[in-house]
């Protein structure tokens, strides 16, 4: 899940709050042998919680 938000103080500045990932959700596959019943992970990737914040001016 992500999260994006944004406050306009006036017509020339607003603030802004992007945070992504948010729940710490890791992505990945298995391959799987029906024949031996067994499971292998193929990859596993982990890309934690991150996000930014700063403020736009517009002129």
């Amino acid at each position: 899940w992500d999260l994006s938000l944004k406050q306009r103080l006036n017509p020339m500045i607003s603030f802004y709050l992007n945070l992504y990932n948010l729940t710490d959700t890791k992505e990945g596959s298995n391959v799987i042998n029906p024949n031996r019943n067994f499971t292998l992970e193929n990859y596993r990737q982990h890309y934690g919680i991150s996000g930014d914040l700063g403020f736009q001016l517009t002129l």
